[in-house]
């Protein structure tokens, strides 16, 4: 099986967000969930709050200084994770963005592309997953063959035999 795919930087982009959103929520537990810890954090801070107020008077002006100190805190944090997720795009003169054959065989997958071919045994694919209108073939925890689905044929049938060569 043999198919031409024109990869671009939205299609990293939709790559990136099953990897932060899927694999993330894979390696999480109960306990390192967002609400799991919001609701823990305000119930240690209520409970801290009213044992100081009856030992002492709580000076709310400080309060609310150090709940806006933390409010920047994390608006800063939050800040830096969106220009680090624009800085990782892939460049329009790279390997990832552009025109790429490939073929599907007995052996593996081949990829042909300007400058360089490469071929990977299906011994090396570990998973595969259609998401986010594309087909991900895992060759690491972070690291796939990528295959948008509008521009297959056959969409279903590339994922079949992907599924059937590392089964």
């Amino acid at each position: 099986m043999e198919f031409e795919i024109d990869l671009s930087a939205d299609h990293w982009k939709r790559f990136n967000h099953y990897l932060l959103k899927q694999k993330a929520k894979e390696s999480q537990g109960v306990f390192s969930g967002f609400w799991f810890n919001m609701v823990l954090w305000f119930i240690l801070t209520l409970t801290i709050i009213i044992i100081l107020k009856s030992s002492f008077y709580l000076h709310w002006p400080t309060v609310i200084l150090v709940i806006g100190f933390i409010i920047l805190f994390y608006l800063y944090f939050y800040w830096n994770n969106i220009k680090l997720r624009k800085a990782l795009v892939p460049s329009q003169n790279g390997t990832f963005v552009g025109k790429k054959i490939y073929r599907l065989d007995d052996v593996g997958i081949n990829e042909e592309a300007k400058g360089y071919s490469t071929k990977y045994s299906w011994d090396v694919i570990e998973s595969a997953v259609i998401a986010n209108g594309l087909i991900l073939a895992f060759t690491d925890n972070i690291s796939a063959f990528i295959f948008p689905v509008d521009q297959l044929d056959d969409s279903d049938g590339v994922l079949k035999k992907i599924k059937d060569y590392i089964e």
